[in-house]
């Protein structure tokens, strides 16, 4: 099927598809992407990959290193950083305080 066709099936532009159809269009809508699916005979699901409480454990990890690296660059530069256990035992204690608070402090980048 040619992107023209399938653009016309979807109801979608022909631009459109091919940004997504070579990758270089970052966030597609969900509804666009159904569009997509149901020209082609197809459907969309979400499978749930991790659970919830593993992805919140993930983030807070993720935020956690990561406030943690800004301040050991900060520290660095003063000439006053700080070892590897350190590091590790302020990263586990900021995302035990990120899991205990507000979902937003979390989830804010």
């Amino acid at each position: 099927m040619s992107r023209a066709v399938l653009a016309r099936r979807a109801k979608i532009s022909v631009p459109t598809v091919h940004r997504i159809l070579t990758g270089k269009e970052d966030s597609p809508s969900v509804q666009t992407l159904e569009a997509l699916a149901s020209a082609l005979g197809m459907s969309v699901q979400f499978v749930e990959t991790v659970d919830a409480e593993t992805l919140r454990e993930q983030q807070a990890q993720q935020r956690a290193a990561h406030m943690v690296g800004m301040v050991q660059g900060t520290m660095g530069l003063e000439a006053q950083a700080i070892g590897s256990q350190e590091i590790e035992l302020l990263q586990r204690r900021n995302a035990h305080r990120l899991l205990a608070g507000s979902n937003r402090r979390l989830w804010d980048e």
